[in-house]
C-alpha cells in the first residue's frame, strides 16, 4: 500500500513515542506490529534520498558542456526555473508516496490516544468499517 511521506513520518514519530512511553508497550501485539512496519523505513529513507538526489541532478544548473554547476560548499546551483521544477518534483515524490507493507495488530489497547490511533491507522490498525444503518421501516 502506498503512503505519502508525511503519513510515514507521522507514524514513525507516534510509534517512537508509543514504544518509549512504557517498556511494556514493546511486548504487546501492537508493539510487535509497530516494530515490524518500522523495520521497512530504513530502506524507504534510502530510496527517498536517492530519488531526491536524482531530482536535484535532473533540475540543477549546468554549463554549456552539461557539467553540473555547484556552490563553493558543494550544493547544486539552480536557475529560477530549475528550482521551481525541482520543488514541484519533490512535492510530487512525497505526495505519490512510498510502498509500505502494513501489518495489522490483532489487539489494540483501549486507552490508546487519538493521535496514535490516527497515525497508526492503515499501518498497524485496520480502518474501521463504515457503520451500516438500516433504513427506517415505513410505519
Amino acid at each position: 500500500m502506498k503512503f505519502p511521506w508525511t503519513d510515514i513520518i507521522k507514524f514513525s514519530q507516534a510509534s517512537s513515542q508509543y514504544l518509549a512511553d512504557e517498556a511494556s508497550n514493546k511486548n504487546t501485539k501492537l508493539g510487535y506490529a509497530i516494530k515490524r512496519v518500522s523495520a521497512q523505513f530504513e530502506r524507504l529513507q534510502m530510496r527517498r534520498t536517492e530519488d531526491r538526489n536524482d531530482i536535484d541532478v535532473d533540475n540543477c544548473a549546468t554549463d554549456e558542456k552539461g557539467i553540473i554547476l555547484t556552490e563553493p560548499d558543494g550544493r547544486f546551483r539552480f536557475t529560477k526555473e530549475g528550482l521551481k521544477a525541482r520543488n514541484l518534483a519533490l512535492r510530487r515524490l512525497d505526495d505519490e508516496g512510498f510502498e509500505v507493507e502494513p501489518y495489522f495488530a490483532t489487539e489494540i489497547p483501549e486507552d490508546l490516544n487519538e493521535f496514535c490511533v490516527e497515525a497508526f491507522t492503515k499501518f498497524v490498525i485496520r480502518e474501521p468499517l463504515p457503520t451500516v444503518v438500516a433504513p427506517e421501516e415505513n410505519q
